[in-house]
């Protein structure tokens, strides 16, 4: 029919063509998308819990997409759903303004600390627990609205800042100067989200976490089903001594 459109939309391993009347916006479409999916949804899931990106040919990746948007004919979708609710034992709450270590659960890379590469500024997963400046992060309020958001600050020999930063899925994570007032710092922003002793730090705007292979190489990894997760991007976060 001339008055309809259709949609291919993955959501984790399945694949469905959904259609929908020409004109609709992303809102009324979750609905469609939560009647398609209903056999494999893990809970009750709200209409308002359901994320949608659009895949852009051009870039071959996908970009977010906003509530208000209308669809197109033959566009590609992929669906993720934010965990709700708490884990039943009560998270360790990454805190602003504090200083950290990020142990990695995957990493067989010495003792698997997150750690910045002073002569290269390369950050990986395969420092200490000893006494070193280039394991201890800062945590730098970057909080937008109601999602807790920080940034992860290094101190370079010179007291220089150097933010924890992600340039792409797969990319070596890097310690670069944070961008000035008014560029996109979005790739130096992460949101902290918890399963039970663990911290996730997803990248702001985007559907990628820090994760860590057993070499010990951090990259951005994705991290579809929160209820079940990626083991890479699974983080102890531990506060140093003071001495330390």
């Amino acid at each position: 029919m001339a008055d309809q459109i259709d949609i291919h939309v993955t959501y984790k391993d399945s694949k469905h063509i959904i259609s929908c009347p020409k004109g609709e916006v992303v809102e009324d479409f979750a609905i469609r998308f939560l009647e398609a999916f209903a056999d494999m949804l893990p809970r009750e899931v709200e209409p308002s819990d359901v994320k949608f990106q659009l895949h852009v040919e051009k870039f071959d990746d996908y970009v977010d997409l906003q509530s208000n948007e209308l669809l197109k004919d033959g566009s590609k979708l992929r669906v993720r759903i934010p965990e709700r609710g708490q884990s039943p034992i009560k998270p360790h709450p990454i805190q602003p303004n504090t200083i950290y270590r990020l142990w990695s659960l995957v990493s067989r890379k010495n003792e698997g600390v997150v750690m910045r590469n002073s002569s290269t500024n390369m950050v990986t997963c395969s420092g200490t627990f000893s006494p070193c400046g280039d394991t201890l992060m800062e945590t730098i309020d970057k909080t937008n609205g109601q999602t807790a958001s920080f940034a992860l600050q290094f101190k370079d020999g010179a007291n220089k800042e150097l933010t924890l930063t992600g340039d792409g899925k797969g990319k070596p994570v890097e310690a670069k100067v944070p961008p000035p007032p008014g560029g996109n710092q979005d790739r130096s922003i992460f949101e902290p989200e918890y399963f039970w002793s663990y911290t996730m730090f997803k990248q702001r705007n985007s559907y990628y976490y820090l994760g860590c292979d057993a070499s010990g190489t951090l990259t951005l990894v994705e991290n579809w089903n929160l209820e079940y997760p990626n083991p890479q991007a699974l983080f102890i976060a531990n506060k140093p001594n003071k001495s330390t």
